[in-house]
């Protein structure tokens, strides 16, 4: 089993939108997935998936949250420090 990978609902949708956005297998995509080893994650990408993330989880980031965005596992605990439950 991959620790870094969890399977609930909110950590599926977490990790398809992240795949669907860097072009990236949804299978592949867990709590190290980040900028430093996804190619096409730059700040455009992250300016996105900011967007999609506030969308998808009807959530607003302010400008400390972005400083986390730098992989998947540090999205998920920031979006879980916002009631989002993984």
């Amino acid at each position: 089993m991959n620790e870094a990978r969890l399977e609930t609902p909110n950590a599926r949708k977490l990790y398809r939108i992240v795949a669907v956005l860097f072009d990236l297998d949804p299978d592949v995509v867990d709590d190290h997935t980040a900028q430093s080893n996804v190619g096409n994650w730059d700040s455009m990408g992250t300016v996105s998936l900011v967007a999609e993330l506030e969308a998808a989880f009807d959530i607003e980031f302010d400008l400390m949250d972005l400083a986390a965005f730098r992989s998947v596992g540090e999205i998920r605990k920031t979006l879980a420090e916002r009631g989002i439950e993984f």
